[in-house]
């Protein structure tokens, strides 16, 4: 039993790993349903297979990882979660920020304020659909960590506070499928955050969603 479950881990590893994109497209749907399965084994083996998808240069495979990211959460320990899968997201919301603003041209990105947060990035481009599937899992991910809120919103560099402002710059993106997930994730972002800390961290998200005519 035990030798199968190994052999198992090793193609599963080795799938993730192949060089044909839609192989790895399916191991991301496939290592979401390991980890309710085998949590420990996906958090000790696969989980750093998981996050190389998430980064993969493929946006297609990108995508499916982001959207099984939701299946994964739950079975990851606190410390997995705000070490190592958040700040990957962080990172990927990041590096579509600096290529979205590389393919803006001059007076638009001279036009936009550097200190706005949004991403700008529209509906026909190719990075839509993972800022849309980001969208719709930072509630459940800001809801898995909210048990350490008050003291991590006192931090910028924390886990919390950096997906917070994620989401902030979410709510403030070209595009309004975006902003519609930002606007369904809202009741989890609230819960997580906290009605205390409504004044000084969500409301000027919570008016951008209120004022938009798609949320």
């Amino acid at each position: 039993g035990h030798d199968r479950q190994r052999d198992l881990l090793n193609k599963l590893v080795s799938n993730s790993q192949d060089v044909e994109r839609e192989v790895r497209k399916t191991m991301a749907d496939v290592l979401g349903t390991t980890a309710s399965v085998l949590p420990a084994e996906f958090q000790e083996t696969l989980l750093p297979e998981f996050l190389d998808l998430l980064r993969d240069e493929d946006r297609d495979v990108a995508c499916a990882a982001i959207r099984t990211a939701r299946n994964v959460v739950p079975h990851l320990s606190k410390e997995a979660l705000s070490q190592l899968l958040v700040p990957c997201i962080v990172e990927m919301i990041c590096d579509v920020r600096d290529r979205t603003g590389r393919d803006e041209d001059p007076l638009s990105a001279k036009l936009r304020a550097p200190s706005s947060g949004r991403l700008s990035v529209s509906e026909s481009s190719r990075h839509f659909e993972f800022v849309k599937s980001v969208a719709l899992i930072l509630g459940p991910i800001l809801w898995a960590l909210h048990d350490d809120a008050e003291e991590e919103l006192m931090d910028p560099s924390s886990s919390f506070s950096m997906l917070l402002s994620q989401y902030a710059a979410l709510v403030r993106t070209q595009g309004s499928p975006v902003r519609y997930l930002c606007a369904y994730n809202w009741p989890g972002v609230l819960q997580a955050v906290g009605s205390e800390n409504f004044a000084t961290r969500l409301r000027e998200s919570f008016e951008i969603l209120a004022l938009d005519d798609c949320t």
